[in-house]
């Protein structure tokens, strides 16, 4: 079998590669149409109202008060709402309707160019009816009043506005990266718009690609949203409860960069080491970039030159990461009994005017599946060549 990467070159999927995943699509209650604050979200609602980052949002609100920033959360309801109440075209078939169609007639074309063809046009079909279709009168004017009774007055707050699926960390995969994340937007008008490219990002080819090869039921899907209030950190990261080089529980994985979006974004980060029974660090690598991302006050963001602080954890961040730490031993009470004592957190935190803030606690999860598949080995080739290459940097460089 093949497929299309971004780069329109085409891979190929060895389906013995493929871990097949059903969507237990019955559990959802797609009855909710009602606009929900995060902190009153529970575990319970993960997967069945909202995705995984609204209800860690809401327990994360409940378990450590005044450490997590306001959010709301947009239900599969209102998702599902749209797809089964709006044709097409007058006269025509509910989008959901066409695309279940659609969507389970791809993998029956044998020729690649014409399934190929097919898939971007019925994918394009789905994006562009998120994009032009009018809202409903009613449930926008509901959605400005839950918007400004969370956050306040419009104009003065920002969101991240984040897709968050029922098809994310599934035993075995995880849907980190694949959909849209529109940083710090202001203004209603704009978190509208937002809104409709958050809904329309897991119809994207690459996000699309990702799925296909190991799930079934493509047609059951499901965007919830998340509007997590902004903040204009000082410093922000990546915690990990394991050595990533080892595995060892003994010590923690720290990656920090001054602003927003540190440990993620590529930057050259602080990256450190910390044994948990002493608090003992070790310095991996510095933060040498020479920028910062900081958040605006009319939206988005943009990148200012750093402080060249020397080091960013201070002793009393490294004292915040090992209390931290110390509170998610059994955190994820969504997983097998067994799982939950072993294992390892992959936690979103930033810290301003020295106080921690927590976004996102999830599952280290390493797929197997993943690193035996044969597409992503392809994407890999390169790095993997060119890693038996040793350079001179004593020579002439070459024109």
């Amino acid at each position: 079998m093949r497929i299309a990467l971004d780069d329109g070159a085409m891979a190929e999927v060895d389906p013995i590669d493929r871990e097949r995943i059903s969507i237990d699509y019955q559990r959802l209650d797609l009855d909710t149409q009602t606009f929900l604050p995060a902190a009153d979200l529970t575990s319970a609602d993960q997967g069945v109202r909202v995705g995984p980052k609204a209800a860690q949002v809401g327990r994360l609100s409940r378990h450590f008060p005044g450490r997590v920033a306001p959010g709301l959360a947009v239900p599969f309801g209102l998702f599902s709402h749209a797809l089964t109440e709006r044709m097409v075209e007058p006269g025509g078939p509910t989008l959901f309707e066409w695309m279940k169609v659609r969507l389970n007639e791809l993998p029956t074309i044998d020729d690649p160019v014409a399934r190929e063809t097919q898939t971007r046009e019925t994918l394009a079909t789905i994006r562009e009816w998120f994009a032009s279709r009018p809202p409903n009168p009613q449930k926008l004017a509901e959605f400005r009043a839950a918007v400004e009774a969370q956050f306040g007055a419009d104009g003065t707050f920002g969101v991240f506005v984040r897709s968050d699926t029922n098809v994310e960390d599934l035993p075995g995969f995880t849907g980190a990266g694949i959909n849209l994340t529109v940083p710090n937007v202001v203004g209603f008008d704009n978190i509208v718009q937002a809104m409709r490219e958050v809904w329309a990002s897991p119809f994207t080819e690459r996000s699309y690609g990702w799925r296909q090869g190991i799930m079934n039921d493509p047609e059951h899907v499901y965007a919830s949203v998340l509007l997590h209030k902004s903040m204009n950190l000082d410093t922000s990261g990546v915690l990990v409860t394991a050595d990533l080089e080892t595995g060892s529980r003994d010590y923690l994985t720290v990656v920090l960069n001054e602003g927003v979006g540190g440990g993620v974004e590529g930057q050259a980060a602080e990256t450190l080491r910390i044994r948990r029974s002493d608090g003992a660090v070790l310095l991996l690598g510095s933060a040498t970039a020479p920028s910062k991302r900081v958040l605006l006050r009319s939206g988005g963001s943009a990148l200012v030159p750093a402080s060249g602080a020397e080091r960013l954890l201070t002793p009393a961040n490294v004292k915040d990461m090992l209390w931290l730490a110390d509170q998610l031993p059994g955190w994820f009470d969504n997983l097998p009994e067994e799982e939950r004592s072993q294992a390892v957190a992959d936690v979103e935190f930033g810290f301003l005017d020295g106080k921690l803030y927590l976004f996102q606690i999830r599952p280290f999860v390493q797929s197997s599946g993943a690193e035996q598949s044969a597409m992503l080995r392809s994407l890999d080739a390169g790095l993997t060549q060119s890693s038996a290459f040793s350079v001179n940097m004593n020579a002439q460089p070459e024109n």
